[in-house]
């Protein structure tokens, strides 16, 4: 699907597309024919410099590697931090607005511990924080 919506808008180089899923459907929420915070976080789950392959696309240049078909062999979860406790006065309420001060990326061999490392809910000693 990816492939499909980048190739109707002609995005060469670095693009985010942004999908829900509900009832089993896909929706898209979002198209940038550009790059984004979340392109840092990509070239580290997968190992690679994305940005670097997307100069050599912008510039026409041949790939000796296919970045679509790299698989990690792990799951990566980025969530928010948010620092509620320093910031006095401030309402703790979530909604549309931005609230985060930060956030952190975790890799696990599933998605539960990716997210349990996360959200602190797994041993110190066998945490790899990774800030992003």
């Amino acid at each position: 699907m990816t492939n499909k919506i980048s190739e109707a808008f002609q995005i060469i180089g670095l693009g985010n597309i942004q999908y829900a899923i509900k009832n089993n459907l896909i929706y898209v929420l979002e198209i940038n024919p550009r790059a984004s915070r979340t392109i840092p976080f990509l070239s580290k789950c997968l190992g690679i410099s994305l940005p670097e392959f997307a100069t050599k696309i912008i510039l026409g240049e041949k790939l000796d590697h296919n970045v679509s078909k790299v698989v990690p062999n792990h799951v990566a979860v980025k969530t928010p931090i948010f620092s509620f406790d320093k910031l006095p006065g401030v309402s703790t309420k979530l909604g549309p607005l931005m609230k985060s001060t930060g956030e952190t990326m975790s890799i696990g061999k599933n998605f539960q511990e990716a997210l349990d490392k996360s959200t602190g809910r797994i041993s110190r000693q066998n945490m790899h924080l990774y800030p992003i």
